[in-house]
């Protein structure tokens, strides 16, 4: 269920007359406009209408039912004008929507004097850049800055009617067609105070924002609900992973070859890889004592280290890839693969290129299929297994490549592998985002329970399986 789409619809339906029903003993629109706006009955809407209204309704221009302020701030360098004694409104107190009882800076007294005043009950609309349109009715006298237009309802005007209408697509879509056509949009007073305006009965207004009020009321509810699954679907995966990792999400299978026999083929194969001259020796691992290990395993599992499973890469340094050493493409170019090919899953991405001579210096950082890239700035940890017969490239400085001694092993590896980071990032910090990628030194400690490769494979198959599902609750959440 998308809300957003659902709140725009009974909003639509309101501003239609079609939300509520009518009552023939309602006083006409135009009657309440007479009295409100006795001096301005020019402001009456001729000619061709944008929707068809109830016969009880008539078109108005907004300034026919309200004042528009402009707002503006008082001078920074006067500290006599900011206090704790009025709200002093900008763009994003108007967060709050509805009910704005706050603001983030005050005035004094004597800012308040000097500023356009603004009642308590006066709607705010945003008029310039990414947010315009945004509205709030405030609930306590104050003053906004020159980034936002007040509507001040005159004598029988709703203002939470003039809300709801100001939230609307057609409302905003007006705001959007008569905005400057710059970079950052702007609606001045003059254009904002003549955009379109469908005035109803006021007993009507009153039911229009009753039902309104309900129908947001449950929807706020289906929202609040759905975050609560959310929460719960992220706390079902990370259970699912957590029985994974100590042997319990499939059963064991007494034919499964021990998983002792792959540790030994892993690192016959680094082996092969070091002597060949392929990766660079590293200095052995410190055996996992039995006092370090956290669990016990299932009989066919061993405990090992990351840094015995995989050969580690991070990127060149900064200056080794710089923007002066880009070539166009061509035949011989190598391409330089970013952290955007491991976010988005993609390696075709990415348009920078070296030349073949810079790729021999930069040859250590060369990137194969079946090599794992994993992002390393900004969005931290999103791993991609590049195919085989990808284009001939490096990885730059936002990346890691990881080059299993078995490829085998992948699907459980990367299981495993992002466990870890978000388990570690929680150590560290509050919630599940991975600030950094951990040293070599500390990476490679980290214990992996290692099963049998075939209990690697149904493991692997259960969770995609049970993670499809959740995520297709998800989607449809979303």
């Amino acid at each position: 269920m998308n809300t957003k789409q659902l709140r725009q619809k009974i909003l639509d339906l309101a501003i239609r007359g079609k939300l509520v029903p009518q009552d023939p003993n309602d006083e006409h629109a135009s009657i309440l406009l007479e009295r409100i706006n006795a001096k301005n009955k020019q402001l009456l809407i001729k000619g061709e209408i944008p929707f068809y209204i109830p016969n009880s309704w008539t078109w108005i221009e907004l300034r026919a039912i309200c004042e528009i302020v402009t707002g503006s701030t008082p001078s920074k360098k006067n500290k006599a004008y900011y206090g704790r004694e009025y709200p002093f409104y900008k763009p994003a107190d108007l967060d709050k929507g509805y009910d704005v009882f706050s603001a983030d800076d005050m005035l004094s007294a004597k800012g308040f004097e000097i500023s356009r005043k603004l009642p308590a009950n006066t709607v705010l609309v945003t008029c310039i850049g990414a947010t315009i349109g945004k509205a709030g009715i405030i609930r306590l006298a104050g003053c906004s800055n020159q980034q936002i237009n007040a509507i001040i309802p005159k004598a029988d005007m709703l203002p939470e009617f003039i809300y709801f209408v100001c939230i609307s697509e057609f409302f905003q879509e007006q705001i959007r067609e008569n905005s400057s056509a710059t970079t950052l949009p702007i609606i001045n007073k003059g254009n904002f105070e003549k955009l379109l305006f469908m005035l109803p009965p006021l007993k009507e207004q009153h039911r229009i924002v009753t039902a309104i009020e309900s129908a947001f009321a449950v929807i706020d509810e289906i929202e609040r609900n759905k975050a609560d699954l959310q929460v719960a679907i992220t706390a079902v995966k990370s259970k699912i992973l957590s029985l994974a990792i100590i042997g319990k999400l499939v059963p064991q299978d007494l034919n499964d070859e021990p998983a002792e026999a792959l540790f030994k083929h892993i690192n016959a194969e680094r082996d092969i890889l070091t002597k060949a001259g392929k990766i660079r020796k590293d200095k052995p691992l410190p055996l996992i004592a039995d006092e370090e290990i956290p669990y016990e395993l299932p009989e066919k599992w061993v405990w090992c280290r990351l840094g015995e499973l995989a050969h580690y890469k991070k990127g060149p340094f900064g200056s080794s890839i710089t923007k002066a050493m880009f070539v166009p493409d061509c035949d011989t170019a190598i391409k330089v693969y970013e952290q955007k090919n491991a976010i988005y899953k993609d390696d075709s991405l990415g348009d920078y290129y070296i030349s073949q001579e810079k790729f021999e210096e930069l040859k250590g950082f060369e990137v194969l299929g079946g090599d794992i890239i994993v992002s390393c700035a900004g969005t931290i940890g999103e791993t991609y297994v590049m195919p085989n017969g990808i284009r001939k490239g490096v990885i730059n400085q936002a990346l890691m490549k990881i080059s299993l001694f078995d490829n085998s092993i992948t699907e459980f590896y990367l299981m495993y592998f992002d466990f870890i980071l978000k388990a570690n990032a929680q150590s560290e910090a509050k919630g599940t985002a991975i600030k950094n990628i951990p040293p070599f030194d500390v990476l490679k400690s980290f214990f992996v329970p290692l099963p049998p490769l075939a209990e690697q494979h149904r493991i692997v198959a259960a969770i995609k399986a049970v993670f499809e599902q959740l995520d297709s609750i998800a989607k449809n959440l979303r």
